[in-house]
């Protein structure tokens, strides 16, 4: 299918924030791989608008299949009043936007030999081949749009950082977590954001992903966000 196109529609009160999106459709996206694990809210299976990027705070979040849990979390909290002004800036890079990628590695020769082998001995090996393809796959126009809207968000933002993270629509679901097995990449500049995205997009055919969930097609998402210099962290549930 042809690349969802990088328009700039504003979609929050915040000048600074503006998510990128494509045509309306009312089918769930193609590119999307769902493992029974993945967590669904009641209007995950809803039709909504395609985009390769989104602000964390637009006005219309996206589902869980599209931008995966952490970046749809957020984009809850950003709606939740009395919550949305302690929750950093971001954007959450859509499912959209890594499905050319993921369908380029797994078309491959790479993958085809792979594929037969990685609950084996040779998984390890055979992943890093994998890893590398991933990392060194073209931009497309509409990528390099949605990455220029990213970096000079980042501009604008305390230290010019941004911490990279995984959003994956198979993590942090009902029947798994894939707790530690993708990359985070932390203090990016807006000069290193292209590499952190593909560093993080790359490790989605990491051997431990392989060894925790079995041989299966992954889709991926990522979620950037402001880098927060906490002189105290922690998690509450």
């Amino acid at each position: 299918r042809p690349p969802t196109p990088c328009h700039l529609t504003a979609q929050s009160d915040r000048p600074s924030q503006v998510t990128s999106m494509g045509t309306a459709q009312s089918a769930p996206v193609t590119g999307a791989v769902r493992p029974p694990s993945v967590r669904l809210d009641a209007n995950d299976d809803a039709p909504y608008e395609r985009a390769m990027l989104a602000a964390l705070d637009a006005k219309k979040p996206l589902p869980v299949r599209a931008v995966g849990g952490k970046s749809a979390s957020l984009m809850r909290l950003y709606g939740t009043p009395g919550v949305s002004s302690y929750v950093p800036g971001g954007y959450a890079i859509t499912v959209d936007f890594f499905a050319e990628w993921t369908a380029a590695v797994t078309a491959s020769r790479e993958w085809a030999a792979a594929e037969p082998k990685l609950g084996t001995p040779e998984g390890p090996r055979l992943c890093v081949g994998l890893k590398r393809l991933a990392q060194r796959l073209p931009l497309s126009a509409a990528q390099t749009a949605c990455l220029d809207i990213v970096r000079r968000a980042m501009e604008a933002w305390p230290g010019r950082l941004a911490a990279v993270r995984s959003s994956a629509p198979e993590e942090d679901g009902t029947g798994a977590s894939f707790a530690g097995v993708f990359e985070t990449k932390l203090g990016v500049s807006p000069e290193g954001l292209e590499a952190a995205v593909r560093a993080c997009f790359a490790s989605v055919f990491d051997h431990r992903v392989f060894s925790y969930a079995g041989a299966h097609k992954p889709a991926f998402a990522a979620t950037v966000m402001e880098m927060v210099d906490a002189a105290t962290a922690g998690v509450a549930f």
